[in-house]
This record gives C-alpha cells, sequence and structure tokens, in this order.
C-alpha cells in the first residue's frame, strides 16, 4: 500500500516538473518576441506572396499560435490582408478585424467568439463549423461564404449583406441579433429564404418575422415605381408582419384625429350641424339633440363616439363591431352624418376595416411568407 502511495507521488511530482517547465519556457519565449513587429512580419509576407500571384498553393497557412499565446488581450487584425489565408482551427476569439479583407480565407472550425467583423469582407470564405458567437458582423459581407454549421449564438448580423452557402447550426438560431437589418443584392434572396424556413422549422416564429421583412423590404427597394406602393400598404402598416399589431395602433391614432374633426364640424354649425346626434327617447320615436345647449365636453364625446363607431362599422348586417359597442351604452341611439362629414366617415371606415384585416392576418397567419 505504502508503495503504491510513493508510485503515485513520484507521477504527480514528474507532472507538476514538466508543467512548471512547460510554462517557464512559453513565458521565456513571449520575452523574446516582439508582438506588434512579429504580426506586422506576418502579415507583410503573407501581403506579399498575394502580390506575387499567390505561388504554389491556392491558400497560405498563417501561423498565430505564438502571438495568440503570448498577447494579453484581444488581438488587433484592424484592415489586415488576409486573403486566400489558411486560418483552420485559428483560435481568433475577441479579434479585432474591422475593415478587414477575409476573401476566400480558410476559417473552418475556426474560434471567432465575440470578433469583431464590423464591415469585414467575408465573401467566399468558408466559415464551416467556425465559431461564431457573440461576433458583430455589422455591415460585413458574407456573399458566397460558406456558414454550414457556423454557430450563429447573440451574433449580430445588423446591415450584414447575407448571401451566403449553407444553414448555420440550427440549435444555435435562437438568439441571432438585427435579423431584420440584413440586406442583398437583387434577386440574391435564397440564402436568407432557406434561413427563414430553418427559423420556422425551429419554432422561432419572431425571426422568423424579421427575415420576411428583411426579404420583402430589400425587394421593394429594388422594385419598380408601381410596386412601391407595397411601402404604404404594407411596411407602414405591419412592418411585413414583423409588428402586426401597428395597425391597432394607427386605428387608434385616426380615431383620435378624426374626432378632433367631427368636433369642430358640430362646433361650427351648431344651429344645423354636418353630424346629428339622435337618442331615442320614446318606442319608435326619435328626438334629435338640441346642438346650441352642449357644452365643450358633451360635443367633445359625441364626436369621440361617432368617431369610435365610424372606425368600427365593420361586420355583416347587424353584426357589426360599432353596433356592440353602442349595445353598452345605457340609452339606445343612433349617428347620422351628411355632407363631406359623410364622405370623411366612409374613409375612416374603410382604412379601419383594411387596417383590422392586416393585422388579423399578419398575427395569426403568414400573408407574406
Amino acid at each position: 500500500m505504502t508503495g503504491i502511495k510513493w508510485h503515485r507521488f513520484i507521477c504527480f511530482f514528474i507532472f507538476g516538473v514538466m508543467l512548471f517547465l512547460k510554462v517557464n519556457i512559453a513565458e521565456s519565449n513571449c520575452k523574446n518576441i516582439n508582438y506588434s513587429t512579429e504580426l506586422k512580419t506576418i502579415l507583410k509576407a503573407h501581403k506579399d506572396w498575394l502580390h506575387k500571384g499567390r505561388p504554389g498553393i491556392s491558400q497560405r497557412k498563417i501561423d498565430l499560435s505564438i502571438i495568440i499565446e503570448c498577447i494579453k488581450g484581444p488581438m488587433n487584425l484592424s484592415k489586415a490582408d488576409l486573403r486566400y489565408a489558411d486560418l483552420t482551427n485559428a483560435r481568433l476569439d475577441h479579434t479585432n478585424f474591422l475593415d478587414a479583407k477575409l476573401e476566400y480565407a480558410n476559417l473552418t472550425s475556426a474560434s471567432l467568439v465575440g470578433a469583431q467583423l464590423n464591415r469585414a469582407k467575408l465573401n467566399n470564405a468558408d466559415l464551416t463549423n467556425a465559431d461564431l458567437s457573440l461576433a458583430t458582423l455589422i455591415e460585413a459581407e458574407l456573399s458566397d461564404s460558406n456558414i454550414t454549421g457556423a454557430n450563429f449564438r447573440r451574433i449580430d448580423l445588423e446591415k450584414t449583406l447575407y448571401e451566403p452557402i449553407g444553414i448555420p447550426n440550427r440549435n444555435t438560431l435562437g438568439q441571432i441579433k438585427n435579423l431584420s437589418t440584413v440586406t442583398f443584392s437583387q434577386g440574391q434572396q435564397s440564402s436568407l429564404v432557406e434561413l427563414r424556413a430553418a427559423l420556422k422549422e425551429n419554432g422561432l416564429r419572431n425571426l422568423e418575422r424579421q427575415a420576411t421583412y428583411a426579404i420583402e423590404k430589400e425587394k421593394t427597394e429594388h422594385a419598380s415605381i408601381p410596386e412601391k406602393i407595397k411601402i404604404v400598404l404594407f411596411d407602414w402598416t405591419c412592418q411585413y408582419g414583423l409588428n402586426p399589431i401597428r395597425g391597432v395602433y394607427i386605428i387608434l391614432f385616426l380615431i383620435l384625429v378624426h374626432a378632433v374633426i367631427y368636433f369642430y364640424a358640430i362646433k361650427r354649425q351648431q344651429a344645423c350641424p354636418d353630424i346629428i346626434y339622435i337618442e331615442q327617447v320614446y318606442e319608435d320615436q326619435e328626438n334629435p339633440d338640441d346642438f346650441s345647449e352642449l357644452t365643450f365636453g358633451n360635443i367633445m364625446l359625441i364626436a369621440l363616439k361617432f368617431s369610435i363607431y365610424s372606425a368600427f362599422e365593420i361586420g355583416w348586417g347587424e353584426f357589426t363591431i360599432g353596433e356592440w359597442f353602442k349595445r353598452l351604452q345605457h340609452k339606445e341611439y343612433t349617428f347620422q352624418s351628411h355632407r363631406w362629414i359623410r364622405t370623411i366617415s366612409g374613409t375612416q371606415s374603410l382604412v379601419s376595416t383594411y387596417l383590422l384585416a392586416i393585422t388579423t392576418l399578419s398575427y395569426f397567419g403568414r400573408p407574406f411568407g
């Protein structure tokens, strides 16, 4: 038993000595390296290779391991020219790639956690199985980039040119940021359509709506002038389904605006108003109110009620939302309008009907999917 204990002690001792020597050697190597100079040397050698027409091989392996191992904090590769660079399995967490050129770079299985890839050009780059979690790609370019199996957890795609090949890891799609702002070239929406299908299969309805908005908005931007009417009909009203409740807010806003118009009509001609408020006093008998004796508050209340009923004069036959509102009152009455007020009331009812319809379709369905 004692022999076994001594054997274990010797093993642990040898392991500790080896680890100590390794750390000291690494620290010694780091002390002998000027990070800035070494990085400039590596990048210059790669740039010279590019200018010579990439002789010998299609991609050049760039070894940044010693710099990454020694440097404290994120590495700065801002505006670096890394086209055709082979960075397979490279550990580039939190690296600054602002305005970097990474076209045709091989970043297969590279770790880019929290990397700053703003305005980086990643066209035709291979990002297969790369870890892009927490990375920011604001205004970056992903044209023909291979993103199959990439980790997109909490990635920021604000205004990214999204035209890649493949689908990211489906288990990491739930927290994509600013998907509604991505763009694509004219007729190149297939990548975003594929991503939307993956989001739909995963049950990520909000992100699916964002993808739909990005697709429809960009298609409308490239559409002919007559087709831009979609901006008014679908973008302003519900953002192509991204904000289905917006139509309700517009209806409420129009109710207040029209109430002011109806108030002005009653106030201007109280003796013979354009809106006649009729209250039923006896059965089968209607008695118009005397508008000349109404106070400011009463006129405003009448105008607001008439605006509400005009907005919700929606339904079939006697089954209208306006009628339901009337039945909530303690007295039975009806409204009648004449001349120009009648035209405004009809327009308000028509617009409100459309807004309520587009709200219902967008909330419960996929009219733009």
